[in-house]
């Protein structure tokens, strides 16, 4: 029964590196184990001797017992957590996860200049599909959309679903030249609908200690609607600008 309390040390381990069946299955093994100790601690010494034990039992179960809800809790927390900070539909991020990751990106990095590269994605007439074959249609094209930016986009990439068929991706310190990624999109997005949809991509690329997230916005969405204009399918890349970053936030 003096053993009985490092139950509680491996049901602490238990909720901080396995999932919740093994926590359930640590709390019958502790709750059979202390029950059969009490036990026979009332056999072998006598039922004068079974209060001090049981409470023994009880202090260490009443620890063990906790943990599993402690685990389903933080659970249940951090997937409410995630899906605030993720669109539902592509299971990219959306603007508020895309906020919270580009402040955690710049977080320490307070005197180092940063080049950033803003591509602003905007599906060419997709109202006519939602409106022909309905909305569920609809979703199924933004999810290959979704699929087919993720499979080109980097690891490090910040890809979010900015608006309805609007799509936003922020590379820090990009490998490759703006265009050549922005085209590979582009053609993904033909080969994974099947050219039911295609895409207007407008580029920037800022340079500063950090960015000014509306401001590349603003200059991405000209370069996106100089694409639509010029009938669309295609990418823009706007001239590099340098960042305003001692101006306030980033956002």
């Amino acid at each position: 029964m003096a053993a009985t309390p490092l139950f509680a040390l491996t049901g602490i381990y238990a909720t901080m590196f396995h999932n919740a069946w093994t926590n359930c299955a640590h709390l019958a093994f502790a709750v059979g184990i202390t029950t059969a100790a009490v036990a026979l601690a009332g056999v072998d010494q006598g039922t004068q001797d079974m209060a001090v034990a049981a409470s023994k039992g009880i202090i260490t179960l009443s620890i063990v017992i906790v943990l599993p809800f402690i685990h389903i809790a933080y659970t249940l927390l951090r997937g409410t957590a995630d899906e605030s900070m993720t669109d539902g539909l592509t299971g990219l991020l959306n603007r508020n996860g895309l906020e919270r990751a580009l402040s955690r990106t710049t977080t320490g990095d307070a005197e180092r200049s940063t080049t950033w590269s803003v591509t602003l994605i905007d599906l060419d007439s997709f109202k006519r599909i939602n409106d022909t074959a309905g909305h569920l249609a609809g979703d199924q094209v933004l999810g290959d959309v979704a699929r087919a930016i993720r499979h080109i986009a980097a690891a490090d990439h910040l890809v979010a679903r900015f608006g309805g068929d609007e799509f936003l991706i922020i590379a820090r310190n990009p490998a490759f030249p703006d265009a050549v990624v922005a085209e590979h999109i582009r053609a993904a997005i033909n080969d994974r609908t099947g050219g039911v949809v295609t895409a207007s991509i407008g580029v920037t690329r800022r340079t500063g200690v950090r960015l000014d997230l509306p401001g590349a916005v603003i200059v991405a969405d000209r370069a996106m609607y100089e694409a639509k204009h010029e009938g669309g399918d295609r990418v823009v890349v706007a001239p590099p600008r340098r960042c305003d970053a001692d101006q306030g936030s980033n956002l």
